[in-house]
C-alpha cells in the first residue's frame, strides 16, 4: 500500500525544512488484530527515479499489511523545529494534511501475481533464512548489501561521485 499526500506551494524551502528535520511524516494503520506506525518520506514531485526533480510537494508513505482486511489509517504531520527526531508524539504543531485518515481494503496475495507479489510478506521464522509468508519458500538475497555503493557513481542524479564505471568495463561481459 503507498499513500501520497500533496501540499501544494512548498517546493526548495519544504526541501530545506525536510533536510533539517522539521516535518515528519507517520501513517498509523490498524486493523482489529494489529497497529503499526509507519514513517513517511518527502518524494519531491512523486517520479523523482524518473524525472530528477529536486523540488515539488509529494510526501509518500509505503507500507505492506500483514494480513488482508479492511484497514483504517491516520496521518500524523506535524511542523516545527526538530520536529522529526523529538521523542514527543505532539511536539510541533500540525500542518496541512494532518489528521487526514481513510480506509483501505487490503486483499489477499495473488499466487499467480508475477515475482514477489505472490509470495506474501517477509517473515523470520526462528530459522537462518527469511521466508514468505505466502508459499513459505525461504528468501535468498544476492548482493552486496550497499545501494550507498551504487548511489555513489558518477552521473547519479544530484549526488557527489565517488567512483565511475570505467574501472569494470573489462569485468563486463555481455
Amino acid at each position: 500500500m503507498e499513500h501520497l499526500f500533496g501540499w501544494a506551494g512548498m517546493g526548495r524551502l519544504l526541501m530545506d525544512a525536510v533536510l533539517g528535520r522539521d516535518y515528519p511524516l507517520l501513517l498509523g494503520g490498524c486493523l482489529w488484530t494489529a497497529l503499526f506506525v509507519v514513517p513517511g518520506f518527502y518524494a519531491a514531485n512523486g517520479d523523482a527515479a524518473e524525472s530528477s526533480a529536486a523540488s515539488g510537494n509529494v510526501w509518500q508513505v509505503r507500507f505492506s499489511p500483514p494480513e488482508p482486511g479492511l484497514w483504517l489509517y491516520q496521518a500524523s504531520f506535524r511542523g516545527g523545529s526538530d520536529v522529526a527526531i523529538s521523542l514527543d508524539p505532539l511536539a510541533g504543531t500540525p500542518v496541512s494534511f494532518d489528521g487526514a485518515s481513510g480506509l483501505v481494503d487490503v486483499l489477499p496475495a495473488d499466487p499467480e501475481a508475477p515475482g514477489f507479489l505472490g509470495e506474501g510478506l517477509l517473515q523470520y521464522d526462528g530459522t537462518h533464512f527469511l521466508r514468505f509468508a505466502g508459499s513459505g519458500r525461504p528468501y535468498l538475497k544476492g548482493g552486496a548489501n550497499s545501494p550507498e555503493n551504487l548511489l555513489a557513481y558518477n552521473d547519479f542524479d544530484q549526488t557527489t561521485p565517488s567512483h565511475g564505471y570505467a574501472p569494470h568495463l573489462g569485468g563486463w561481459h555481455p
